[in-house]
């Protein structure tokens, strides 16, 4: 049941069987706005939850984490929304609903990354940008070892030298298929690799866009001077700078940015020799992701 053209409505989440609705936000029938959680059995939800609350509560996390839903977050504002959950009965039933009533209507309530110019350095002259979104469907995003892992710090090893090739290989595949958003956690070694590499075939391909996702302010202070100053050059020329925490080093902010790239990128490149570490752990938490990215592992090991 839509509402008719002209009526006069408040924003609100109803039924979908009992009022009349301009989007249907439920699982199915092309909605993109259905909650993957839910404490019921047999739903198509993937993930299940303990209570309604729970399932609310993990959907307004999850939201929050996907930039091409909070881009289409102003189609839904002044609109009737309908589910399965309320109902005439029931009005104040716990749904997602609200969660997407609260944001649509007032944005001002989203959390606003931080974000940094393309300036010589982040830890100076840094001014704060909107976050501009990109399509999650045309994203990619890196993680992989520190060159220790790699055969060490001297890159014209066998070991450097045959990643940096599958990486130039693979991106430039990626890009063929369409993709043109490529993330980098900016990390020394494949980070920092694969961020190059994108900068070089930007120059072949110059739609395409490198997303420096920095953990923390001040990543590059304690590396050595000509780590810096590379590091610097990136973050000059990529197109958007992301400080994806709080300034100042954590162990735990490494991690809360590999989630953040893969929350936001379809594909990831995992340049990853199976042991355990930072790389294995970005890898499970992709392989486990809700929206499901596909990963595409370089094994180092091959270069031996």
């Amino acid at each position: 049941m839509k509402v008719p053209n002209g009526v006069i409505k408040e924003p609100k989440v109803v039924h979908c069987k009992e009022e009349p609705f301009d989007v249907y936000i439920g699982r199915g029938n092309g909605s993109i706005w259905g909650n993957p959680f839910s404490h019921k059995e047999g739903t198509k939800a993937a993930h299940k939850t303990k209570t309604a609350e729970e399932a609310v509560q993990k959907y307004e996390e999850w939201l929050l984490k996907q930039s091409h839903l909070l881009e289409k977050l102003p189609e839904l504002k002044g609109k009737v929304l309908a589910c399965w959950c309320k109902s005439k009965r029931q009005p104040d039933a716990p749904c997602h609903g609200d969660v997407l009533l609260k944001y649509s209507n007032d944005p001002t309530l989203l959390p606003k990354p931080t974000m940094v110019s393309s300036s010589a350095s982040v830890s100076s002259n840094r001014h704060i940008l909107t976050f501009v979104p990109f399509p999650i469907d045309n994203a990619v995003c890196f993680t992989g070892h520190r060159p220790n892992k790699l055969g060490g710090y001297n890159e014209f090893n066998p070991i450097a030298r045959y990643v940096m090739q599958e990486l130039l290989r693979e991106i430039e595949f990626l890009i063929e298929e369409g993709k043109s958003v490529f993330i980098s956690g900016m990390a020394l070694g494949v980070d920092m690799w694969a961020a190059e590499a994108v900068l070089n075939l930007r120059k072949k391909y110059p739609h395409i866009k490198l997303i420096a996702a920095v953990p923390f302010e001040g990543q590059e202070k304690k590396w050595p001077l000509s780590s810096q100053e590379r590091w610097r050059r990136i973050v000059v020329e990529a197109n958007q700078v992301v400080q994806v925490n709080e300034p100042g080093y954590a162990g735990w902010k490494m991690q809360s940015r590999n989630e953040w790239m893969v929350d936001h990128a379809s594909v990831v490149v995992a340049v990853w020799n199976g042991t355990s570490g930072g790389t294995g752990n970005c890898v499970r938490y992709a392989e486990s992701a809700i929206h499901q990215p596909i990963v595409v592992r370089i094994d180092p090991n091959q270069a031996i």
